[in-house]
C-alpha cells in the first residue's frame, strides 16, 4: 500500500471527512452502480489474460483489483458477479469461472480458488441489473440486492482479487484470447457484518481497470456506450472525477490514470502527446482509480497550494531571459507572456506560454528565448506582462483504442478546490494515417487532431467521431458513415492512444509587468569648482549615457544633496526633485545621453561627497559604471587642491 501523508489543513479535512462519510455510507455500492447507472448500457468487467487487461490469475500489480479492509473483526467484504462469454448476441453464463482473494503486503492467497456458482440466485449470483444497484443483501438488510459471497479477513489492510477460468478446479488458469470472461454485473462492498451494516465506499480501487462496453444483452457489440464514473487519486493527495458521457464507444478498454501521459519515459512534453499504437500501451505505475469517492479515512486530501511569487530581480540574463520565482511545494508552473495586448492566452498569436514540470519547492528559474508565440524577437522595451501560476495534482488519461467519443469527457476536480468543469487539454496533432484503406483492422484512416496543450477547453471537452474535430463541436461530427459502417478504421481513436491531461489544483496567477531587454546606463559626475570656500556657490554636472545598442526606459538618477550643501537651482525643467534627490529622465535611446546641472551653496559643515546613481526598467549589463561621486573640499579661502573624484 502506497504511503499517505496528512497534508491538509484540519477544519478542511474534518469538513471532507464528514462529507466524503455521509457519500459512503448513502450512495453506492462498488461497481455497477457507478459504471453502469444505465441498464441499456453496459459497462462490464474483462478478464483478459492475453492482452493483459482486467484482474486475472497472477495478473501485474497495475491489474489487480484491491480493497482494504480496517477492522477485520467487524468488516467484511461481500460480493458478486454476473459472468458471460466473451461474444455477441446474448452470451450464456460462464461455469469455469474462479475466484481468489491475495494479501497484498505478501501475496499469501487468503481465500480460494472458488468457483464462482453461475447459477441464479445462489450466493455471489447478481442476476438482474437492478439487484446490482441495490448492493448485496447482508442479513436480509438490502432484500432488493443479491446474495453476496462473503470474506471475512482475519487480519487489516490491502487485499485484491483475481478472477480466471479453469477446467482443473482452478489449479491451472485458461489464457488464450477465448477464454475471456465477461463480468456484466459486479460489486465488491466492504461494510459492516453487524447491523446497521454500514458500506464504506471508496475502498475499492485498480491502478488500471480492465472493461469492455457491451450490449443491454451483454453481448459484444461495436456501437455499445459506455458511461462510467471513475475517481483518480494522485500522488499528491488530488482527487479527480472521470465521467464518460454517452457517445462513448471503445469496445474494449484500460482505464489508468497517471502522471507521465502514454509513455513512463522522457519529457512529458512528448510523452502526454496522443499517439498511433496498435499494441495497448503498458500504462504501468499510474495512481489509483477508485469507483467511488475515495474513503477519506484511508485517502485524505492534500492542502490547497499557495500562489508563486517572483524574486529580486525578477528578470535576468539579455537573452535567454531567466525569470526568477519562488514556490512552496514541488509542482509544475505556467508562466504566461501576455504579448498581444488581449487579455487571456489567444493561439496562434504573439502570446506565449512556458511550461517547466516537477520544479522543486524554493527558487526557481524559467528560462525564455525571447521570442513571441510566432517565433519574432521581442523588441528591447516592449512592455510585457507576466502571469505564473503553480499547478499539482497532474493527471493523464490516456485511452487506447477508443473509437468513439462523441460528447467529450466530463472532468471534474473533487479535491483540494471543488471544480464542477474542470480545464483540460490535449495534443492529437502528431498522430497519422495508417495504411491506405481499411483493409487492416489496425489501420486509421480519420487523420489528425489538433494541439490545444496551451488554451485548453472547460469540460466536457476533447470528444472525436471520424476525424480530430478541429472546431471542437460536441457532439464531435460524423465524417460519412464512420458512425455507422461498422468499420473501425474510420473512426478517430481506433488503434491510437488519445491522451487527455489537466491538473488537481491550480493557483491564482501571480502577476508582474517587466520592460524586456538590456541596457547600459553610464553615470558621469563632475563639480566646476573642487575647492570652493564656505558660502560660495559650486554647480555639480550629472551626465547619463545609454552605451548600449538597445534604448533605455525609465531611466532614473537619484542625486540627493548631502548635509554640507543647500539646493538652489537645477536645469532639469522639473524633472528633478531636491527634496529626494530624484532626476526621472525617462527614456533615452541608444547612444543618446542627457544632461542635469544642479547649483548649490557650499556650507561651512557636513558632508561634501556627492554621489549620482542611475536605474533603468530594463536589466543593465554593467552596474559598475551606474554611480559617480565628487568630492569638494572646502575652506575659509580658495584652494588649489583638486576635488576627489570617483566614477
Amino acid at each position: 500500500m502506497r504511503k499517505i501523508t496528512y497534508l491538509i489543513s484540519r477544519v478542511n479535512s474534518l469538513a471532507l471527512v464528514l462529507f466524503f462519510t455521509f457519500l459512503s455510507i448513502n450512495v453506492f455500492a462498488e461497481g455497477t452502480p457507478t459504471v453502469s447507472p444505465n441498464a441499456a448500457n453496459i459497462t462490464a468487467l474483462i478478464s483478459a489474460p492475453d492482452f493483459n487487461s482486467g484482474s486475472f490469475y497472477n495478473c501485474a500489480e497495475d491489474n489487480r483489483v484491491k480493497f482494504t479492509i480496517t477492522d477485520n473483526v467487524n468488516e467484511n467484504l461481500y460480493f458478486g458477479f454476473d459472468w458471460r462469454q466473451y461474444v455477441v448476441v446474448a452470451p450464456p453464463r460462464l461455469t469455469n469461472v474462479y475466484w481468489r482473494i491475495r494479501r497484498s503486503s505478501d501475496l499469501v492467497v487468503v481465500a480460494g480458488p472458488t468457483l464462482w456458482n453461475s447459477t441464479l440466485g445462489t450466493a455471489g449470483s447478481i442476476d438482474t441489473h437492478a439487484q446490482a444497484l441495490a448492493g448485496p443483501n447482508i442479513a436480509g438488510s438490502v432484500p432488493a440486492g443479491y446474495l453476496p459471497i462473503v470474506f471475512d479477513p482475519v487480519t487489516n489492510g490491502e487485499f485484491f482479487i483475481e478472477f480466471f477460468r479453469s477446467n482443473n478446479l482452478g489449479v491451472t488458469p485458461l489464457i488464450t484470447n477465448a477464454d475471456r470472461a465477461v463480468g456484466a454485473l459486479f460489486d465488491f462492498t466492504v461494510a459492516r457484518n453487524s447491523a446497521p451494516y454500514t458500506k464504506f465506499n471508496g475502498r475499492l480501487n485498480s491502478d488500471k481497470w480492465g472493461f469492455v462496453a457491451v450490449s443491454a444483452t451483454y453481448g459484444n457489440l461495436i456501437t455499445a456506450n459506455a458511461e462510467p464514473v471513475l475517481y483518480a487519486y494522485t500522488t499528491d493527495q488530488a482527487i479527480i472525477k472521470l465521467d464518460f458521457e454517452v457517445g462513448f464507444e471503445p469496445i474494449a478498454f484500460d482505464i489508468a490514470v497517471n502522471k507521465y501521459g502514454v509513455v513512463n519515459s522522457g519529457s512529458w512534453a512528448t510523452s502526454r502527446r496522443s499517439v498511433n499504437n496498435a499494441i495497448t500501451p503498458s500504462l504501468n505505475n499510474g495512481y489509483q482509480v477508485f469507483l467511488n469517492i475515495p474513503d477519506a479515512t484511508l485517502f485524505p486530501v492534500g492542502s490547497i497550494p499557495s500562489s508563486p511569487t517572483f524574486l529580486t530581480p525578477s528578470i535576468t540574463g539579455c537573452g535567454p531571459y531567466f525569470i526568477n520565482y519562488n514556490v512552496s511545494e514541488a509542482g509544475d508552473v505556467k508562466l504566461f507572456l501576455n504579448l498581444n495586448g488581449v487579455a487571456g492566452f489567444q493561439s496562434a498569436s504573439a502570446d506565449r506560454i512556458i511550461e517547466a514540470f516537477d520544479v522543486i519547492a524554493g527558487n526557481n528559474s524559467l528560462s525564455w528565448d525571447g521570442l513571441n508565440g510566432l517565433g519574432v524577437p521581442v523588441a528591447s522595451g516592449t512592455n510585457v506582462a507576466l502571469a505564473l501560476t503553480f499547478l499539482k495534482g497532474r493527471f493523464n488519461l490516456p485511452l487506447h483504442d477508443a473509437e468513439l467519443n462523441k460528447n467529450g469527457l466530463r472532468i471534474s476536480i473533487i479535491a483540494p478546490t471543488p471544480i464542477a468543469n474542470a480545464q483540460v487539454f490535449w495534443d492529437d496533432s502528431i498522430v497519422t494515417d495508417v495504411g491506405t484503406d481499411c483493409s487492416v483492422t489496425t489501420n486509421n484512416q480519420s487523420g489528425i487532431g489538433i494541439n490545444n496543450s496551451f488554451a485548453g477547453t472547460i469540460s466536457p471537452a476533447h470528444a472525436w467521431s471520424g476525424n480530430g474535430n478541429s472546431a471542437q463541436t460536441i457532439p464531435a461530427p460524423a465524417n460519412g458513415a464512420n458512425e455507422t459502417d461498422g468499420i473501425a478504421c474510420t473512426d478517430f481513436g481506433n488503434a491510437r492512444t488519445i491522451n487527455t491531461w489537466g491538473w488537481g489544483a491550480t493557483t491564482a496567477a501571480t502577476n508582474l509587468n517587466i520592460v524586456l531587454g538590456c541596457t547600459d546606463i553610464r553615470v558621469v559626475k563632475t563639480v566646476n569648482n573642487s575647492s570652493p570656500t564656505f558660502g560660495s556657490n559650486v554647480i555639480f554636472t550629472i551626465v547619463a549615457s545609454n552605451i548600449s545598442t538597445s534604448n533605455a526606459t525609465g531611466v532614473v538618477v537619484t542625486d540627493l544633496l548631502p548635509s554640507g550643501y543647500t539646493y538652489v537651482s537645477d536645469t532639469s525643467g522639473g524633472t528633478y526633485n531636491s527634496g529626494t534627490g530624484v532626476w526621472a529622465i525617462g527614456n533615452i535611446a541608444n547612444g543618446a545621453n542627457s544632461t542635469l546641472n544642479i547649483t548649490a551653496t557650499v556650507l561651512t559643515s557636513g558632508v561634501y561627497s556627492n554621489s549620482a546613481t542611475a536605474t533603468s526598467n530594463e536589466i543593465d549589463t554593467n552596474s559598475f559604471n551606474n554611480s559617480s561621486t565628487v568630492i569638494p573640499i572646502p575652506s575659509c579661502n580658495a584652494s588649489v587642491s583638486p576635488a576627489l573624484i570617483k566614477n
